[in-house]
């Protein structure tokens, strides 16, 4: 079922693309950007039995599109779609383990335009986004030795996404958003994780 609803997410978002184009000329409340930049995030941890859990952040990249249909002034829809590196570090026992995950993400949420005067728009963002998983990887470190290891990542992800952003002479974008992630990504029974990133963007509107 989650696949599904997210494959439709993906396909209503290209639809939305692409149908823009043709129309834009007649929509001026209609938006294209194009966004890239980093995260910063880390797994949240929980293991049966286990105390002294240490959460470390790591560094990923995010970029992708964004599309914006403001539905009364001041108040727009944002969707896009995104590849999004989420990584983190989890140290158990002296062990580390370093699991970095890659995903399609699709946002989806209510902007608010801060009715201001000038070159510089601020807006605040919040919504929920969903995630396919493209790939997974774990490295485990032991005094001093790597290996590999499956971390068992489930294929989808899911959560709150929220934060703020700024429009520059309306052609540039700036994002911080945060996403926090509200299901259980492993299938290992007795751990659980979930995802816990910041994202900075920089961006530039087609229209």
């Amino acid at each position: 079922m989650i696949k599904k609803l997210l494959l439709g997410c993906f396909c209503w978002v290209f639809f939305l693309v692409f149908a823009a184009f043709p129309v834009k000329a007649q929509d001026k409340s209609l938006s294209l950007a194009v966004k890239g930049g980093l995260t910063y995030g880390k797994f949240s941890c929980e293991v049966s039995g286990v105390d002294g859990i240490d959460e470390s952040y790591k560094v990923g990249v995010i970029g992708g599109i964004s599309l914006v249909k403001q539905i009364v002034p001041n108040f727009s829809l944002e969707s896009g779609l995104y590849y999004v590196m989420k990584k983190g570090g989890i140290s158990v026992y002296n062990v580390d383990f370093d699991v970095t995950i890659h995903y399609f993400e699709v946002p989806v949420g209510l902007r608010y335009d801060i009715p201001v005067q000038g070159q510089i728009k601020p807006n605040l963002y919040f919504g929920f986004y969903s995630s396919l998983k493209i790939s997974d990887s774990c490295d485990v470190s032991v005094q001093n030795v790597s290996v590999g290891f499956d971390p068992d990542i489930k294929s989808s992800d899911f959560g709150l996404s929220f934060g703020a952003g700024l429009e520059i002479a309306n052609k540039f974008t700036v994002d911080a958003r945060y996403d926090y992630g509200l299901v259980d990504i492993d299938d290992y029974s007795d751990l659980s994780l979930k995802t816990r990133s910041f994202l900075f963007m920089l961006g530039y509107k087609f229209y």
